[in-house]
């Protein structure tokens, strides 16, 4: 299906695009200025949905506008350097140049990409349609999809999608500029390196964490971690966190409590196993592991909770996620306070609510 470590089991080109450093960051090998997340990634469209059912407003535009904008600088760093006007030229097909960021996204655990069909005269009627089987996010799979038209061509393309089957969508990417308000307001965050001093136990091969030996990858597109029967995928950080800006600029200052009790909602129903909070040492691993960052405090007992994560990554999911890990392991309860300085580090606190 794809060259693989013989060692560790991992896909030659996900160890090839990652790098796990020692501060709990995962960075772009091809844009060391892009942090990225490899982790757990069935959150995303129910919390979504969550924020939705709380603040009664639609948010699929503002959500998939956003995602697209930003994919779209993770996957040029993929691609050569003049691919746009070899396309428009002539001198490479874009079918084949799509076809292969399909395999990158199939490996990075966004499902199964099949062409149907495309116009590609260079106007307004242009179109390219995709058959997706299994997104892991119908929002932010078929905002990859508009992505990937954009970064070939070098133009903005707006997206539809319906599904035609059990957890399968026809997607259409076409030609249409970006609001330009959302395109001025998005900031791009930058990665700067900090140490950490973490270390893993890596493949001797390929030098990834060994950890990702209990991943398995399918031909459909999907990754599941073995150790909790999970599906996990290659997130950007950056997209989300300016998905959740967005929202807050069109929504109000409540959307980051918003967006955290909509998480710990979706925690509540089993997302991770809420044991790991009983072991410091086990949980600082499986946060780096992650990307998330480094724990640098973690203090837990009946009558509440208290973290420090340095270097944080996704702070909003984060909290949300260890509230409701939190809550069901006690089953009480909490109000949370968070704190996030500008250097990325997370002071988190829960106590009970009476």
């Amino acid at each position: 299906m794809f060259e693989a470590c013989g060692e560790c089991g991992v896909p030659t080109l996900m160890s090839r695009q990652l790098r796990w450093l020692d501060n709990g960051d995962i960075v772009n090998a091809s844009l060391p200025s892009e942090r990225l997340a490899f982790m757990e990634c069935e959150f995303f469209d129910p919390m979504v949905w969550g924020v939705e059912r709380l603040v009664g407003f639609p948010l699929e535009r503002i959500v998939t506008t956003a995602i697209q904008v930003t994919v779209r600088v993770y996957i040029e760093s993929l691609l050569p350097p003049g691919i746009n006007e070899l396309v428009k030229n002539g001198s490479m097909s874009l079918r084949d140049v799509d076809d292969g960021l399909t395999v990158v996204a199939q490996l990075n655990g966004y499902g199964k990409y099949e062409f149907l069909d495309m116009r590609f005269e260079q106007d307004e009627k242009d179109f390219y349609k995709v058959l997706l089987r299994k997104p892991f996010s119908i929002f932010i799979c078929a905002a990859t999809h508009g992505a990937a038209m954009e970064a070939i061509l070098g133009y903005d393309h707006d997206i539809s999608y319906q599904m035609v089957g059990p957890d399968t969508y026809e997607v259409v990417a076409y030609p249409s500029p970006h609001p330009p308000e959302i395109k001025e307001r998005i900031v791009f965050r930058t990665y700067a390196h900090r140490e950490g001093g973490l270390e893993f136990e890596r493949c001797s091969t390929c030098g990834v964490p060994r950890w990702l030996s209990s991943c398995r990858w399918s031909e459909e597109g999907v990754i599941t971690n073995t150790s909790n029967g999970r599906r996990m995928a290659l997130l950007g950080p950056n997209q989300i966190a300016t998905m959740f800006d967005e929202l807050e600029r069109e929504l109000g200052e409540d959307i980051p409590q918003v967006v955290v009790e909509a998480q710990k909602n979706f925690t509540l129903r089993g997302f991770l196993p809420e044991n790991i909070l009983m072991s410091e040492e086990r949980f600082r691993e499986e946060l780096a592991l992650r990307g998330l960052g480094v724990l640098e405090r973690l203090k837990v007992n009946e009558r509440g909770l208290e973290m420090r994560l340095s270097n944080s990554c996704l702070p909003l999911v984060v909290v949300g996620t260890v509230q409701g890990m939190y809550e069901k392991l006690y089953g009480n309860e909490t109000e949370v306070r968070w704190e996030l300085a500008e250097n990325g580090d997370l002071e988190v606190a829960l106590w009970a609510a009476y």
